[in-house]
């Protein structure tokens, strides 16, 4: 297994005892610590009111982030930390990870204040692993924010093995969708998909120097939403009051009669049966059809859904006799329709992203099963966001497509909640806004299997395979 740590606020916490201990332990004599405590220690602050300092108070810990001198002094304090690592290594309490047959171990990673543990995964070696962040923390000061760490497992470790660990380490989150350097976690065979990735990222920056330099600073956060494309392209025109950007005479009619000034309004509302006409239109047999509009109107004679009706009948699965018959545990964790779907030979990755509106983070996800049912890897994580709820979608689906290319995944089933994304993707529609995002998909789709698909699942079914 594999520990991702976050430091809380790393420079601030560190116990100026602690750095003086440290520097005495190396060697240093001690008129140069005495110096270097002076540096430290003479560190004073006021507040600012109207452009105005006010006040003077004086730090009792931590180091001057700016200062030259402060990246050294943490690293001294943070190979305390390595040290601890290396002697429960060498004592025999912790197994770290061996690269191969006969070839050397590795137990840890440290850069600045980003640190990556790499364990057996085993109820020991996490208890120790424990002990000694909190001998760290005693002595140092500083803090691993446990809700802002991750774990990451390979794939012979069961879950309950996995929750367990989880619960002994009090960090929630799983790892290997997050970055450590500016490089994804994961990778797969394929190393090509890591080099695209870092073109990806480096021509998808914006030079923000010369953002503040001509924009008004509270359009700085909207600008930083916009999504750049590998393949530079010509600007358009988008028209604001419609969610997918492209006028409508609708839309027009709606701005005039109800705008009285140049305020943006909310679009017009309409409702859409956009999936029941790809339903009944699909070229399949009547039967099927109706089938699958039982599944989508969530009416299928499942237990659940009988009960739901004020039916009396008993809950369990007549198949398994081991839970209840949901929709879910009918077609999917039932173990005879897992037995059906092992038959089916691929992968199905389910993405979705949680889109904030503002200068805040979004968020995004994304989980892949195999043909068992069974979970083989996950991702989820932070990001600067979208200017829209359909451009973050868009973003969680590249994201997906990205991370299943780069664990060697071709023949995928790509699951998502919105259904216009699939319009998009298949040319049935063109939006202004998503365009580039668009173009990036179906870049992306060169990559996987003509049997590979994208489909549409409720976002209630979304919520259970999430959970």
């Amino acid at each position: 297994m594999a520990v991702k740590t976050d430091v809380s606020k790393a420079y601030d916490r560190i116990e100026w005892q602690f750095l003086e201990e440290v520097m005495r332990k190396k060697g240093f004599c001690e008129k140069w610590i005495m110096l270097i405590m002076k540096c430290v220690t003479s560190v004073s602050f006021s507040v600012m009111v109207n452009g105005s300092s006010y006040g003077h108070m004086n730090g009792t810990r931590g180091l001057c982030q700016g200062d030259p001198l402060s990246p050294t002094l943490f690293i001294l304090c943070a190979d305390v930390l390595s040290s601890l690592i290396q002697q429960a290594e060498q004592n025999n309490e912790i197994q770290p990870v061996r690269l191969s047959i006969g070839g050397p171990s590795i137990s840890h990673l440290l850069f600045a204040d980003d640190s990556l543990f790499f364990l057996k995964a085993d109820q020991t070696n996490s208890s120790r692993l424990l002990q000694i962040f909190k001998d760290y923390e005693n002595i140092s000061g500083q803090m691993i924010n446990l809700e802002k760490s991750s774990t990451t497992f390979g794939t012979k470790v069961f879950q309950q093995m996995r929750d367990m660990i989880q619960n002994t380490l009090g960090i929630p989150n799983i790892g290997g969708g997050g970055k450590y350097l500016g490089l994804p976690e994961q990778f797969g065979r394929n190393k090509k998909a890591m080099f695209i990735y870092v073109t990806d990222s480096v021509n998808g920056k914006w030079d923000l120097e010369v953002i503040r330099d001509l924009i008004e600073q509270t359009d700085i956060p909207l600008i930083q939403k916009v999504y750049l494309p590998y393949q530079p392209a010509i600007d358009g025109i988008i028209w604001p009051y419609t969610p997918d950007g492209n006028y409508s005479v609708k839309s027009g009619y709606h701005y005039i009669t109800t705008t009285q000034d140049a305020e943006i309004v909310p679009p017009p509302l309409a409702s859409s049966h956009a999936l029941t006409k790809k339903i009944w239109s699909a070229p399949i047999p009547p039967k099927l059809k109706h089938f699958f509009w039982k599944i989508g109107s969530r009416i299928v004679a499942v237990k659940e859904n009988l009960l739901h009706q004020h039916i009396p009948v008993d809950p369990t699965c007549p198949r398994c006799c081991d839970n209840n018959e949901s929709s879910d545990h009918a077609f999917f964790t039932c173990l005879f329709s897992q037995q059906v779907w092992r038959l089916s030979g691929w992968v199905k990755c389910n993405y979705d992203a949680a889109h904030r509106e503002g200068p805040h983070d979004s968020g995004m996800g994304w989980l892949i099963r195999n043909k068992h049912g069974t979970l083989l890897e996950a991702g989820m994580g932070k990001f600067e966001g979208r200017s829209t709820v359909m451009e973050s979608e868009l973003s969680a689906l590249i994201w997906s497509m990205q991370a299943c290319s780069s664990l060697g995944y071709r023949n995928v089933i790509f699951e998502g909640d919105n259904l216009s994304i699939l319009k998009y993707i298949k040319g049935k529609a063109y939006s202004s806004h998503c365009q580039h995002l668009v173009n990036s998909v179906i870049a992306w789709k060169s990559r996987f299997l003509s049997t590979s698909s994208y489909m549409h699942v409720h976002r209630q079914i979304m919520v259970v395979l999430t959970y």
